[in-house]
């Protein structure tokens, strides 16, 4: 067995990853960082926890875990460094769908064709506690950091708003109050193409079409039949499976993938 010559392979694996600045099974086993993990979480005060549970999910922290190198003497130090989460108030990220209303032009001599009204919305992101109290609007490097999916949470500076207090439109039509008519204006778009779709989320389209209009979209799936969708005006919520697609003379919705391989035993 050459024992100096597979330690001198996985020291030059370690210092590979060490320079990549980001933490890995390499520099310390699963097991290893359990423990390690374990420690710190008992030493915390009550109002902090580490993102995760390191019985669980002990990979995942792998994910998000970035680590530093400092030398001393004869020893390679390796410093992790470890988010903590407050846990005295905790926020949601909610992403604001503006969909458009048809309407269509009744002046003849208008230039105009087909139109929409949307509001005017002060943000497309926002950040409310769980009692829907307070909120935050996120900057676009926030709303970045918190799209990461392979981390559970987010790192926010934006000041904290109580919503009792606010004027905005959206924050009115987030929380549901009487007084949204006055806090927002609507605004028209001229010279829309419809009918228009939104993608919101999962497979989950937003169709809007003209008020004295129905569509009708081909859906194909995933054993290419086709089945037909009534789209009835003036929006209509589409739910599509992965991978599938729909299609009318208007517009094609297309297909989405789940970001991950499936292996059959």
């Amino acid at each position: 067995m050459n024992i100096a010559g597979d330690y001198l392979n996985h020291l030059q694996l370690q210092l590979n990853m060490l320079s990549l600045g980001h933490m890995s099974p390499s520099l310390i086993s699963p097991g290893n960082l359990r423990v390690l993990l374990t420690d710190i979480k008992r030493r915390l005060t009550a109002t902090l926890k580490i993102p995760g549970d390191e019985i669980k999910i002990i990979w995942n922290f792998y994910k998000f875990l970035t680590c530093s190198t400092v030398l001393d003497e004869n020893r390679i130090i390796i410093i992790i460094t470890l988010p903590l989460l407050d846990i005295r108030d905790s926020y949601a990220i909610y992403k604001i769908h503006n969909l458009p209303v048809p309407t269509k032009v009744t002046d003849k001599n208008s230039d105009s064709s087909d139109m929409v009204t949307q509001y005017e919305l002060e943000a497309a992101v926002i950040a409310a506690n769980q009692e829907k109290t307070k909120f935050m609007l996120l900057s676009t490097q926030e709303i970045d950091k918190c799209s990461n999916p392979f981390v559970i949470f987010s790192e926010i500076k934006s000041p904290v708003y109580p919503v009792n207090l606010s004027k905005l439109c959206v924050i009115a039509l987030f929380a549901n109050k009487e007084n949204w008519k006055t806090r927002c204006t609507v605004k028209v778009r001229p010279n829309t193409v419809l009918p228009m779709a939104t993608y919101l989320t999962d497979s989950m389209w937003a169709v809007t079409i003209l008020m004295n209009l129905e569509s009708q979209l081909d859906v194909m799936t995933k054993k290419n039949m086709l089945t037909d969708q009534i789209i009835n005006p003036p929006t209509a919520i589409i739910n599509l499976k992965r991978t599938c697609t729909a299609t009318s003379d208007h517009l094609t919705l297309l297909p989405t993938y789940q970001m991950k391989s499936t292996f059959l035993t």
